[in-house]
């Protein structure tokens, strides 16, 4: 409809390696880790001379980077009794969570001083106590992943490189996690 000539359709995390430069490179086995704000894909591809095939995928439609807000919303909302029901309080807490994650994305820690329905929430999030609430998120993620390993039949050292795709891969916890996996390969 638009008038383009479509020479070819590639996949979501093909179009990921193309981006990356992987078609540069001769052959290999990568990791796509995909952890968007909605949602959590990862792929196994296999590059030769050229070419990408998708040897395994794996992932979870309702996992993403909101889940890993909500850790925090909920964490906000059990200590200064916050009033759940109230939506305009909640729309405010979850920009507030959503603040904190990003921030600890750059920084060792936050500092909250904030006033939401008449409740003065004074915190301090640390990397640490972040990576502590998320901890079941981040393990979620990583079954998947050795789910899409073994659906290769392939192991960790069998990986040549791992792309890291989202905004929510930006997370130290994340990063570390995929690190630790792989053991010496970088994301």
């Amino acid at each position: 409809m638009a008038g383009l000539n479509v020479l070819r359709l590639i996949n979501e995390p093909t179009a990921a390696a193309v981006a990356y430069g992987l078609d540069k490179k001769s052959m290999g086995h990568f990791v796509v880790f995909d952890l968007g704000g909605g949602t959590f894909d990862v792929s196994i591809l296999n590059l030769s001379k050229g070419l990408f095939e998708v040897l395994a995928t794996h992932g979870d439609a309702n996992l993403g980077g909101d889940d890993f807000d909500q850790a925090i919303v909920n964490f906000l909302n059990n200590k200064y009794k916050l009033k759940v029901k109230d939506i305009e309080v909640q729309a405010l807490v979850s920009i507030l969570s959503r603040e904190i994650k990003e921030s600890l994305s750059t920084k060792n820690e936050v500092v909250i001083e904030e006033k939401i329905s008449d409740i003065e929430i004074k915190e301090t999030f640390t990397q640490e106590q972040f990576k502590t609430l998320v901890q079941d998120l981040i393990e979620q993620t990583l079954k998947a992943t050795k789910s899409a390993l073994s659906d290769a039949q392939l192991n960790n050292d069998q990986i040549d490189g791992i792309i890291m795709v989202g905004g929510s891969t930006r997370m130290p916890c994340i990063q570390e996690a995929v690190k630790n996996l792989f053991k010496t390969r970088s994301p």
